[in-house]
Formats: C-alpha cells, sequence, structure tokens
C-alpha cells in the first residue's frame, strides 16, 4: 500500500499489526508441533533402548521412511529375526483419550490421528513390499505406548 507524507507512523503501524499476529500464532502453532516431534523423538529412543537387548541374531532398524507403489510410509522401529518381522509403533501418548468409531480423541475433545490405521497401513504396505521383492515373511504389528502416564 503507498503511503503519503500525510500517513502517520500510528497509521502505518495498526496496517501491519495483522501481520505481527499471524507470525505469532504461527511461530506459537511451530513451538507446539516441534514440541511434540521432540516428545515422540523421546518415546522412541526409549522404546529403542529396551530393544537393545534382544539376541545379536536380531537385526533392529530405526525411523524408517520407504516406498512402495509411489506410497511413502514409515515405520519407528522393526525387528527382524530369524522367524518373523515385526513392526513397532511407538506413541508417546499421556493423558486420557477414548475412540468413537476409529476416532480418537483427548478429553479435551482433540481428534488425533488414528495410530491402529497408521500401523496397519504401514504393514500392509511393507508386506506388499517385500513380497514384490521375494520375500514372504510372517509380519506382527505392534502399537506401543511408551509413557506410563498414558
Amino acid at each position: 500500500m503507498k503511503h503519503d507524507s500525510k500517513t502517520s507512523l500510528r497509521d502505518r503501524r495498526i496496517e501491519t499489526a495483522p501481520i505481527f499476529k499471524y507470525s505469532d500464532e504461527a511461530y506459537f502453532k511451530e513451538l507446539h508441533t516441534l514440541s511434540l516431534l521432540r516428545k515422540g523423538f523421546t518415546g522412541e529412543k526409549q522404546f529403542d533402548m529396551l530393544l537393545q537387548s534382544m539376541p545379536d541374531e536380531s537385526i533392529i532398524l530405526n525411523d524408517l521412511l520407504l516406498e512402495y507403489s509411489n506410497t511413502i510410509f514409515q515405520i519407528d522401529s522393526l525387528l527382524i529375526t530369524g522367524d518373523c518381522i515385526y513392526v513397532f509403533e511407538i506413541k508417546n501418548y499421556e493423558g486420557d483419550f477414548y475412540i468413537n468409531h476409529d476416532k480418537w480423541c483427548t478429553t479435551s475433545k482433540s481428534e488425533i490421528k488414528n495410530p491402529l490405521l497408521q500401523l496397519q497401513r504401514s504393514e500392509s504396505l511393507l508386506r506388499r513390499l517385500l513380497l514384490d521383492l521375494g520375500f514372504n515373511a510372517p509380519i506382527k504389528s505392534y502399537l506401543i505406548f511408551i509413557n506410563p502416564e498414558f
């Protein structure tokens, strides 16, 4: 917007106020997202420590990002043993949740992504990927809630 010499500095500040408000909202949203990512990472590291006690013949792969049929999927932890592949989806949730028709909600009515659907999707894509590569190993999937406050 063009300003002439008669436009006061106060008027110019008022025009830019919504930009600063948006920036503050975006900043706090980013802080919240970062906090959730950090919390999730902490939970995954706790679970990784538990897996360290597995026999040496086991292979542990963490934080996998895979692609099958132009679809990207993520697996928190994958444990490969001599007779089975285990897929683990780790959640570091705390507090109370309720499930209503496949929708997961906090007690404050905030809806979250259904982690069981995420796990089923990852397992299905992994199974199809391995079959295409000629591997037909049994796959077992587990949703792990690592936080004792859950």
